[in-house]
């Protein structure tokens, strides 16, 4: 059976596939049993007995004739957790319970719980087809009266009356089998569930590859959900502007909606729309902008060359021997911490730097305007994939003596290799040689007193949490930039609760390099046997990568706090980030001080 919601991280498993598809299609025929068979009672706490086997969902026929349950299936969190039998039966105007533990038959595999937070459950009939859907957000409140945190967490869900309206009710009233309240103003209801409309929506669209080049087509998959029947999905396009025919998007066998636009010239751009309609005349759409570009020359060889806070520009300069088009090459301005780096600038097909040539910001709008004396200022310039090409930093001067530092511009010298310099022009050099001379000029680093010697950290926005394996136990490390980096004094920090393990002194991963680090007691030996114990493939779980200052520079999370807790086994797989180093966190197969596979299952949360 397939069903119409489906995991994202499904969009990169996808074989792309190069010819143009315009098929006219037709989205199947939805649930004819939408609104006549309800989710109507919800039990996650275990009633007043608190007792797991007391939890259960509830289903109510609102029809004058009996609905068979043979192969409908109750989806929980993405994952089948209920299929009906032939022995399933709702009779007319009747109701149908299915315990909400695993460990009662016959239950859902999926045990439920009233304190995780957006829980949801979607009904399906044997077709796939949604016929009714039920979500529960965290409750943050607080209960000024009794200082009860969360107070709503264990109460009963039901629809009031039965089919209708969903609230939070005293479980002492809840009534599995049964009729529901009929009166919502019972003292026992507590007040309405937040609203649980599951609206047309474009969940999202991926364009592959995002910066095409004249020898590659562009492949759009759309992800588009509703409860209604869908009945067209299209890719609208404008060519340089010309509106071109539009593409019925065509649904795949992973439940995308796909689509091609054949390749294009050099240069070319394209403003696409994908529109999606549902039966009741609904539509809901998003929209972006490609373009075509040859590919450029090598990028490493682009400096930050001079960085402006008083004219609010900076300079970018090309050390190498051939011109460099900025279509893609993008600059991002942190001035608080690491983690919080801002997108300011972003290249574009008509900004080239000649070679042994200089390209100034001046007269662009950034996105965040920089700053001559602010503390710890950051910016950094990344290729057109995201790859890290050059970091300026000026750190916070803590020498009073050195006020009229302020208000300078900030130069390489030489241009591209030199050390950073406070000049003594505040207007600087834009698109020029910033010269050799440093007569005058303060260094930086220089800033302070030598009673007062400025403090670094080693920049370590290329080290993260690569793989977490808890049947081999290890924990591997991988260093994503060019250059070493120490891991003397960095800690592995486990479910908030300790460190798990310190790097000791001498140890350094390499450029494009791995460290492994086994549980303590495992029976794997990598570089360093000397982590805690604890790592399981089926608790949730917490690791926190932090530098010598103890901020925090990478994460991994599964689950929610209390840590340690029971959640589903991913055995035999490990956590793994897929693509290596740089995307989200999947289900692979174990590979430690190897690269991590380009794709791989979403991590279950629960």
């Amino acid at each position: 059976m397939k069903k119409t919601i489906i995991a994202f991280a499904a969009i990169l498993s996808i074989v792309f596939v190069t010819c143009v598809k315009n098929d006219p299609y037709v989205e199947p025929k939805g649930s004819e049993l939408n609104g006549v068979l309800f989710l109507n009672e919800i039990n996650g706490t275990g009633g007043p007995s608190d007792d797991p086997a007391e939890k259960y969902v509830e289903m109510y026929n609102s029809s004058d004739a009996a609905i068979s349950l043979e192969g409908f299936i109750v989806d929980y969190a993405g994952k089948t957790s209920w299929t009906g039998r032939a022995t399933d039966i709702v009779p007319a105007h009747g109701y149908f319970v299915i315990k909400g533990t695993k460990t009662v038959y016959p239950g859902m595999s999926t045990g439920l719980s009233a304190n995780n937070g957006n829980v949801n459950l979607t009904l399906f009939d044997k077709e796939g087809a949604i016929v009714d859907y039920y979500e529960k957000i965290a409750d943050t409140n607080s209960d000024p009266t009794t200082g009860v945190t969360n107070p709503l967490e264990d109460m009963d869900h039901m629809r009031i009356p039965d089919g209708g309206t969903w609230y939070y009710v005293d479980p002492s009233v809840q009534s599995p089998g049964a009729a529901n309240l009929s009166d919502p103003t019972n003292p026992a209801v507590k007040e309405p569930m937040p609203s649980m409309e599951k609206k047309l929506t474009v969940t999202s669209v991926t364009v592959n590859p995002t910066n095409p080049t004249p020898d590659d087509d562009a492949v759009f998959l759309a992800q588009v959900t509703d409860v209604n029947t869908i009945t067209s999905v299209v890719l609208k396009w404008k060519l340089n502007g010309a509106a071109q025919s539009d593409i019925n998007m065509t649904k795949n066998s992973d439940g995308l909606y796909t689509a091609t636009i054949p390749k294009q010239a050099d240069g070319s751009s394209v403003d696409w729309t994908v529109l999606a309609t549902n039966n009741k005349g609904n539509t809901d759409q998003m929209n972006g902008t490609i373009m075509w570009k040859a590919k450029a020359g090598d990028y490493t060889v682009l400096k930050i060359n001079e960085v402006n806070g008083v004219g609010k520009w900076f300079e970018i300069y090309n050390s190498g021997n051939v011109a460099i088009n900025l279509a893609g090459v993008t600059a991002y301005y942190n001035n608080t911490d690491p983690e919080a780096y801002k997108l300011t600038f972003t290249g574009d097909g008509t900004m080239t730097i000649p070679a042994k040539g200089f390209f100034s910001t001046q007269g662009i709008t950034l996105g965040t305007g920089l700053s001559a004396n602010n503390g710890n200022v950051k910016l950094q310039l990344r290729d057109p994939n995201g790859n890290v090409l050059d970091t300026y930093e000026k750190l916070l001067d803590i020498n009073v003596g050195y006020d009229a530092i302020y208000g300078k511009d900030h130069a390489r010298i030489p241009d591209g290799t030199g050390n950073w310099y406070y000049t003594n022009n505040s207007d600087g050099t834009p698109g020029a040689t910033n010269g050799t001379s440093t007569t005058g000029y303060v260094k930086f680093g220089d800033e302070a007193s030598a009673a007062n010697p400025p403090v670094t950290t080693p920049d370590y926005t290329n080290l993260v949490i690569n793989e977490i394996d808890g049947n081999g136990k290890f924990v591997e490390l991988y260093n994503k930039g060019t250059e070493s980096l120490s891991l003397e004094g960095i800690i592995l920090v486990k479910n908030e609760s300790g460190v798990w393990w310190t790097g000791a002194a001498g140890i350094a991963i390499n450029g494009g390099e791995y460290y492994v680090v086994a549980q303590s007691g495992g029976t794997t030996v990598f570089d360093e046997n000397t982590g805690a114990s604890g790592i399981s493939p089926k608790q949730t779980l917490k690791f926190e990568l932090k530098n010598v200052n103890g901020d925090v520079i990478d994460q991994f999370v599964r689950g929610v706090s209390p840590w340690s807790t029971a959640i589903s086994d991913v055995t035999p797989n490990s956590f793994s980030r897929c693509p290596n180093g740089t995307g989200d966190f999947k289900l692979a197969t174990p590979s430690p001080k190897a690269a991590n596979p380009a794709t791989g299952d979403d991590v279950p949360q629960s």
